[in-house]
């Protein structure tokens, strides 16, 4: 499976603990949530179009338990299996890449 996020917006003036954004998540194409975060340090909320019992929804939940994001820390690894871990680490992903070209920019 393959997860987008599109239509990305950052709202700097919100974020405080965390990012604040809002995003569409796609899985193989076809959109199956918005997403957002409201920048106070909470998770990053997660709405399916269809509902969390949807079997678009499922499939979605079970790749993000099957394919667990680990972050590294002083502690020990920590596993992320929701799939607020697998929008976080993409958003992480377009943020690097916005950043890469804004480099080449300047």
């Amino acid at each position: 499976m393959k997860l987008q996020l599109k239509k990305i917006k950052i709202y700097d003036e919100l974020s405080d603990e965390t990012i604040c954004f809002t995003a569409e998540l796609y899985a193989d194409g076809k959109m199956v949530a918005t997403v957002k975060n409201d920048g106070r340090g909470g998770s990053t909320d997660v709405y399916f179009t269809e509902g969390w019992r949807s079997e678009s929804a499922q499939q979605v939940i079970q790749y993000a338990k099957e394919n667990p994001i680990v972050y590294k820390s002083p502690w020990g690894d920590l596993v992320g299996d929701q799939v607020e871990d697998q929008v976080d680490r993409l958003l992480d992903l377009w943020l690097e890449k916005k950043a890469k070209r804004m480099e080449g920019v300047l």
